[in-house]
């Protein structure tokens, strides 16, 4: 996300002004800001072409694991299920009739064989067509708020048309970057001071995770670091100021 990692750098910068000035005044704290993230935040998409036939909820409503978030109308979908199921029937039944045949010696061993191949194409092709019944709901993967509708109900969606973007506030992480002399001493599992900008509250983070590469031009790594648990009003975007102890010092 480019608003992201400029955030991220334009901590970076504030870093190494908050290090000069430690250095000038003697202080060991370093502070680099970082965001809240949330590593659980889909844009949900359409798995069906069709008419939207309702969404009920708004922009910043929250929802329940299950709860449905859009519908579409199934009533070209439940179509193509029945006539699915009636030429699995239909398969099924001249299968029937050539075992009885077969049995009697009346037909040959290919023809059998076809239409036990046409019944298992019918059973695919009405699992398909269930399938999509189904996905007629689209149904909340986890109890979370909705971030952005991208779809109105009349609105006519295609398969793999974004229908609104959702986010799970347990799932919420603080990202920042660090310079990569920090790895000398920073490890997973270590705690930091921070402060929640917006809301004006001190904090303890844990460093859960450090990323997988050095950028080769800045010579920064991201690191992510998880809340305390119960942490009221946090929203993804918030800006964290996380402190650095100078030299790995506690």
């Amino acid at each position: 996300m480019p608003g992201l990692r400029a955030a991220l750098l334009g901590g970076l910068a504030a870093l190494v002004l908050s290090t000069g000035m430690a250095a000038a005044q003697g202080s060991p704290a370093r502070m680099v800001r970082g965001q809240l993230v949330a590593w659980r935040n889909p844009v949900l998409a359409s798995a069906i072409a069709g008419l939207v036939k309702r969404v009920p909820l708004r922009d910043g409503q929250t929802f329940a694991v299950g709860e449905v978030l859009v519908e579409i109308d199934c009533g070209a979908h439940q179509a193509r299920a029945q006539r699915a199921q009636a030429q699995q029937d239909r398969a099924r039944r001249q299968l029937a009739a050539l075992n009885q045949l077969d049995r009697r010696g009346a037909t040959s061993h290919l023809e059998l064989g076809l239409a036990a191949i046409d019944v298992s194409a019918a059973e695919a092709d009405l699992a398909l067509a269930k399938l999509s019944v189904q996905q007629c709901i689209v149904a909340a993967p986890f109890a979370g708020q909705v971030v952005e509708l991208k779809t109105r109900a009349g609105q006519y969606v295609r398969e793999g048309d974004p229908l609104l973007e959702v986010v799970d506030h347990a799932s919420l992480e603080v990202e920042f970057l660090v310079p990569s002399t920090t790895l000398r001493w920073l490890n997973p599992g270590q705690a930091l001071q921070a402060r929640l900008v917006d809301l004006g509250r001190a904090i303890t983070l844990r460093v859960a995770r450090i990323g997988g590469r050095v950028d080769p031009v800045s010579q920064v790594i991201k690191v992510y670091a998880s809340l305390p648990s119960e942490q009221a009003s946090l929203v993804a975007g918030m800006a964290v100021e996380v402190q650095l102890p100078a030299d790995g010092a506690p």
